[in-house]
């Protein structure tokens, strides 16, 4: 489905991001679970950007200047976040906290990352299952101190961020304020089953 220039930005607010219509080929993004990253989020207005940057602290707006230096390829969606890989994965600078996890049709399902303990501080939020995804370009490889996992199915810490070492397995539907090997973790696997743990 192609969207014309002349629609109403009113319409595609409520798109879901589960293959967004401007990707096509490489960059499509597949996924069973509802987000609530939409098109238009993805796509702010030059008056957004600003409410956001407006929004934020000094220090907010710095750390999203500095990762999106970092990692290009980020949209910027809100005071805190960045929505990467089709807003398959949200990078957040914080202060984030559980609820900033969320669990629901409309929220998605998420498995989240905290570079705190008792689940604060900055957060990475992953969505899409099945691969093994490297905390290095976040800035998050051996930052991890707390989780949740809002997902039906667990997902996997890994020691390094090719996936060897010590795994940590994450159930599903849970959460924890630490870690056994607080800031260690190198990258995370989303399983698509809830078998394992």
């Amino acid at each position: 489905m192609k969207l014309g220039r002349k629609m109403a930005f009113t319409a595609i607010v409520t798109m879901t991001l589960a293959v967004p219509p401007a990707v096509t080929g490489a960059q499509a993004t597949s996924t069973t679970d509802a987000t609530a990253v939409t098109y238009a989020a993805l796509h702010p207005s030059v008056a957004q950007i600003h409410a956001f940057n407006a929004g934020a602290t000094p220090s907010q707006n710095a750390a999203i200047g500095q990762q999106l230096r970092r990692l290009p390829g980020g949209v910027r969606i809100g005071a805190r976040q960045i929505a990467y890989y089709n807003g398959m994965v949200v990078y957040d600078v914080g202060p984030a906290s559980l609820s900033d996890c969320p669990s629901g049709f409309f929220s998605g399902q998420w498995s989240c990352l905290y570079a705190d303990s008792n689940n604060a501080g900055r957060m990475l939020k992953f969505q899409d299952a099945g691969y093994l995804q490297s905390l290095v370009p976040y800035n998050f490889d051996n930052m991890t101190s707390s989780w949740a996992n809002t997902r039906g199915q667990n997902a996997y810490l890994h020691d390094t961020p090719t996936g060897g070492g010590y795994a940590l397995c994450l159930a599903g539907n849970s959460h924890s304020t630490s870690i056994p090997n607080n800031d260690t973790a190198g990258s995370i696997y989303l399983a698509k089953s809830t078998s394992g743990c």
